[in-house]
């Protein structure tokens, strides 16, 4: 359950930049935000949730090797559901709100990136973790 939930937590915090890159023309018309607002928004969103998530993963003692790659992985099934359950929630009325050719390469840049992003980042937190660990053992002592 606790790999489910990392994981999901993974899938959002890729899936709120994203969507905010390919869907800037539509929430800048929709609600009036300025383009510029909504791409730092999406990215800074998506920050604090993949940190808030490595950080719970930390906290919640499954920071195994395993169940590092188990969860760098399961993201992405939540995240194609995620994406297609926005594209049937909000489907694109206006064809002048289409992301532009480049946004398909970023798309697919940022799904082949995102895990070893993930890797490399789990694997900071863990040896964080066991740092602090050890060094509040060694001051009980």
């Amino acid at each position: 359950m606790k790999v489910n939930a990392i994981s999901i937590v993974y899938a959002v915090a890729l899936l709120i930049p994203l969507e905010g890159l390919l869907n800037v023309y539509r929430l800048n018309r929709t609600t009036g935000i300025s383009s510029t607002v909504i791409w730092y928004g999406s990215f800074f969103v998506g920050i604090v949730l993949t940190i808030a998530a490595l950080s719970l993963s930390s906290l919640l003692h499954t920071s195994y090797r395993k169940v590092q790659k188990v969860s760098c992985i399961l993201w992405l099934p939540y995240f194609f559901g995620m994406l297609y359950l926005m594209n049937r929630l909000f489907p694109m009325t206006n064809e002048g709100d289409a992301p532009g050719p480049i946004a398909g390469f970023i798309l697919i840049g940022s799904l082949l990136v995102y895990p070893f992003f993930l890797l490399i980042m789990s694997s900071i937190v863990k040896s964080v973790s066991e740092s602090k660990k050890l060094h509040i053992k060694g001051e009980h002592l």
